[in-house]
């Protein structure tokens, strides 16, 4: 068994650092779900300003 330990940092302590490659699976992306970067900034402190896109409804 293979396993990993992250160092994770402060703000993360409360969840358990390790994990077993066992329970890794396959990522099958939908490219449909694919979110364009273009436009995107984020800003220094890693903050985003969230701009409709659509409205669907």
């Amino acid at each position: 068994m293979v396993a990993y330990e992250l160092d994770l940092p402060n703000k993360l302590a409360s969840m358990h650092p390790v994990f077993h490659v066992s329970m890794l699976k396959k990522c099958v992306g939908d490219p449909i779900s694919i979110v364009s970067l273009e436009g995107l900034v984020v800003k220094e402190n890693h903050s985003y300003e969230e701009v409709p896109v659509e409205i669907i409804d």
